[in-house]
């Protein structure tokens, strides 16, 4: 049993990122998965996926959230997911995990 919770929480080098950039920038925040791929360097496509299996692994909450883009028509509010980290999320090591 503790393999299997050890690698369910075992880090990959996307989520040590994400998690070290929102632990910098202030863990009570939440976050607009382009605000972390713009902070961390990864690409867009690859930042939500991620942050679906952090969901699923208890290390951050999402939520909706409103935000102000230019579509065609001009400016229009959207809904997006904001991303925060939980307290396992802030408190899980970011040391990889070697078998």
């Amino acid at each position: 049993m503790a393999e299997k919770i050890k690698k369910e929480l075992a880090l990959t080098p996307k989520m040590i990122a994400i998690i070290g950039f929102m632990r910098a920038e202030g863990a009570e925040n939440a976050y607009f998965a382009s605000d972390i791929a713009d902070g961390t360097g990864l690409s867009a496509k690859s930042v939500s996926p991620v942050l679906t299996g952090m969901f699923n692994r208890g290390l951050v909450v999402k939520a909706d959230a409103s935000k102000e883009v230019v579509g065609k028509a001009g400016p229009e509010v959207r809904i997006y997911k904001t991303y925060t980290l939980t307290d396992l999320g802030c408190e899980i090591s970011l040391e990889p995990v070697v078998a």
